[in-house]
């Protein structure tokens, strides 16, 4: 996932000297990703319903997005 993380050329002229995006996208992915993939491999459709994935997809999601906005 964090090779996939880039900063497009018409953003770079906005970042402000020193900091640097990929370093703390990558922190983000590094906190919350694992979590991700334990929740689609773990689940167990035979015995929970949908929602309930829906539900920890969402909540593991929103944590991770808000992160990565609140950093960036």
């Amino acid at each position: 996932m964090k090779n996939l993380l880039f900063v497009p050329d018409s953003v770079k002229p906005n970042i402000f000297d020193g900091f640097e995006p990929l370093l703390v996208a990558g922190d983000a992915v590094d906190s919350h990703f694992a979590r991700i993939v334990d929740i689609i491999l773990d689940f167990d459709d035979q015995t929970r319903p949908d929602s309930v994935f829906i539900d920890e997809m969402k909540d593991a999601l929103t944590y991770f997005i808000g992160e990565l906005v609140d950093e960036l």
